[in-house]
């Protein structure tokens, strides 16, 4: 059933709140993961989402699902009555929601809820650049080495499974001849990280 109501309290340091409307004597027990569209998070408490006191609301309830001394009703979605309701109501237990942040009401961030389809797209990341070393060291039970090559002075970082061509836990052995994607990246106190690395050479036996 879809009511409308008001936020009586919220406990924003614990994640929920009552709603008292006409439809729900004694209130309407509402907890963070019911809250829709738009919320609220309090500044040092911790990150749930909430509502105002005293913000009007749209509230879907149903009785409690368990013994309550307080409660007979629990909402299973809440928004602000200011907002368009959202497009679906959330099924199941497990619900994820992405939310951004849309500036400040007083001492609280206000968040709203998006689709990610309605996000600008990511642009695409332009390639990485290649060059051809070779191994200096592996780390075969680790699964990760040093390649050296002029546009990566100190080594480039490089992990097992950027290896191609192979199945599996990969390796490649000390002074194999490589072409590989590099990139500035922090790790293990080098500055670069090799990437789709291609084996050209192994080293003569």
């Amino acid at each position: 059933m879809t009511s409308s109501g008001v936020i009586r309290v919220w406990h924003h340091d614990e994640g929920w709140g009552v709603i008292d409307s006409a439809d729900t004597p004694g209130g309407c027990r509402a907890d963070s993961g019911a809250v829709l569209v738009e919320g609220v998070r309090a500044e040092g408490e911790m990150p749930f989402m909430g509502l105002l006191e005293g913000e009007p609301v749209s509230f879907v309830w149903g009785p409690i699902g368990w013994d309550h001394d307080e409660f007979s009703a629990a909402a299973t979605a809440v928004w602000p009555s200011r907002c368009e309701p959202p497009a679906t109501l959330p099924s199941g237990a497990f619900r994820s929601s992405l939310w951004m942040s849309a500036g400040r009401r007083g001492e609280f961030t206000v968040f709203r809820q998006h689709d990610p389809a309605d996000l600008p797209a990511v642009p695409p990341r332009a390639p990485l650049p290649r060059t051809v070393g070779t191994v200096r060291t592996w780390n075969a039970d680790e699964g990760w080495g040093v390649l050296d090559a002029a546009e990566t002075p100190g080594g480039a970082w490089a992990h097992y499974s950027e290896i191609r061509g192979m199945s599996g836990f990969r390796t490649v052995e000390v002074g194999a001849r490589v072409e590989f994607a590099w990139e500035a990246a922090e790790q293990d106190g080098h500055h670069f990280r090799g990437n789709d690395i291609d084996v050209i050479e192994t080293p003569a036996t």
